[in-house]
């Protein structure tokens, strides 16, 4: 069967999974709404038969869809998922799921109890390497964790902005916190710092230029979560430390490492994390299957909490307990 798909946003991320489903039979989209008119037209001719439609409510309320993606930047989200909830069509939301936690949690106790089908767009629990690493972990007491993302300072004029895009921990290195979060479980602690002042240049500039958090897990291990966009290049890694071994997992290679033993994968991800996540998206639509989905939106919005933990931690200077008020 094929599946019918809608888009909320299609720019940025979106375009890579206009990318991915022009490479996936089964997958058409088939209506799409960018508050950029000429970004919603360009996605339109992608795929023969496209609609662009005026407006969100008009897309959700009317278009002939089995799944919705919204792919919107933090600041932009609405009660989208509310309304995919009440159509009952399964429901895509790319990280993060929002950027007011108040929201967030009404849209996943939305989602959640409606029964929909639905994923959040940590695509890094979709990567081989990180099933690889699981393997290699299972039965060992994981004790420490560093998830590190290290990069230059994006182009997108809002991503500057800490009240529309929550600054570099909410909008990127979120998936680390995601990742960490796949291997320990929850976080109960967290306590964070951060620096900025090297972009004075830069108009709406105020987020942070780099932070360090520290995270205590439920499971009593600890771990410290590094962000900086100042840096040229790109660097994005976690580490994960149990007796003996330590596993470090990066988006092409992994590195297992023993007393006496070192083992090394490489991974030249072609097909991407994202195409993986998309393919798996697909396919539960098709077939019902939901162990085929990884992250939820209700776990998601656990992700995006410790996010936010972080940022309240930088501005009190404080440690800040989960779950947060």
């Amino acid at each position: 069967m094929s599946v019918r798909l809608g888009f909320i946003g299609a720019g940025g991320i979106a375009g890579l999974h206009f990318t991915n489903f022009q490479q996936i039979p089964a997958a058409q989209v088939v209506a799409v709404f960018d508050v950029d008119l000429d970004a919603s037209e360009r996605a339109a001719t992608r795929f023969p038969g496209c609609r662009v439609y005026p407006s969100a409510s008009a897309l959700i309320g009317d278009a002939p869809i089995d799944a919705l993606y919204v792919c919107v930047p933090p600041y932009a989200h609405e009660d989208f998922e509310s309304r995919a909830s009440e159509r009952g069509v399964a429901l895509f939301v790319e990280k993060p799921i929002g950027l007011e936690l108040g929201a967030a949690r009404r849209a996943a106790s939305v989602v959640e109890s409606s029964g929909i089908l639905n994923a959040a767009g940590y695509h890094w629990r979709y990567s081989p390497l990180v099933e690889r690493a699981r393997e290699s972990l299972a039965g060992q007491t994981i004790a420490m964790a560093e998830g590190v993302w290290l990069g230059g300072l994006p182009g997108s004029r809002w991503w500057r902005t800490l009240r529309l895009s929550g600054g570099q921990v909410v909008e990127q290195t979120t998936h680390m916190v995601d990742l960490l979060r796949y291997f320990l479980g929850e976080v109960e602690e967290v306590y964070a710092s951060g620096s900025s002042g090297l972009y004075p240049e830069v108009e709406g500039y105020d987020i942070t230029d780099a932070s360090s958090a520290t995270l205590r897990f439920q499971s009593g291990a600890v771990g410290t979560i590094l962000s900086s966009d100042l840096v040229p290049g790109y660097d994005v890694y976690a580490k994960l430390f149990a007796r003996d071994r330590t596993v470090e997992i990066r988006s092409s290679s992994l590195k297992i490492v023993e007393a006496s033993h070192v083992e090394e994968f490489a991974w030249r991800p072609q097909p991407s994390m994202h195409f993986v996540e998309d393919v798996a998206f697909i396919r539960a639509v098709e077939t019902g299957d939901r162990s085929l989905i990884r992250s939820t939106v209700p776990d998601g919005l656990r992700t995006l909490e410790v996010s936010l933990a972080i940022n309240r931690s930088i501005g009190s200077h404080d440690l800040v307990r989960l779950p947060l008020e």
